[in-house]
């Protein structure tokens, strides 16, 4: 189920249901990230949270940032709510992470951490998805751009 709620975060325009022994686990309406927050995580996340939408030119292209954050009262125990999409797919990039978390500054309460969801839109020549055999990882030309 966690894999089915990153891509459901990742792509919230995309219509989500899974079911696991004939019960509902995770529904979101494909509508928009709020929306998609309610479906993976509940109510509480969803109305304290807020969006995000940023473009940024990097020599001759840009780079799209856009997600969900919840406010710093919304937290977890674990690191593992802050979820990174690149161009849509769910990845796992400590940078891209650990930024998001460099984001929040010291409004988070001492060993807690964020619930978010962030896509970051790059040209595919900037990303390596050969890092990882699964393709679980990727690799960023030009990080520190």
């Amino acid at each position: 189920s966690s894999l089915v709620a990153d891509y459901a975060l990742a792509n919230p325009s995309v219509a989500f249901s899974l079911d696991h022994d004939g019960s509902a686990t995770l529904s979101t309406p494909g509508t928009d990230r709020t929306d998609a927050l309610l479906g993976v995580y509940d109510r509480d996340t969803a109305s304290r949270s807020t969006t995000v939408d940023a473009s940024v030119d990097v020599g001759s292209s840009s780079v799209d940032v856009a997600g969900a954050l919840a406010y710093p009262s919304v937290t977890r125990s674990t690191r593992d709510h802050v979820r990174v999409s690149v161009n849509g797919r769910p990845v796992r990039n400590d940078r891209l992470a650990a930024s998001v978390r460099e984001g929040y500054g010291r409004l988070l309460p001492d060993g807690r951490e964020p619930v978010a969801a962030v896509d970051v839109s790059l040209p595919p020549d900037r990303v390596d998805p050969n890092v990882h055999p699964a393709k679980r990882e990727v690799g960023l030309r030009d990080a520190d751009a």
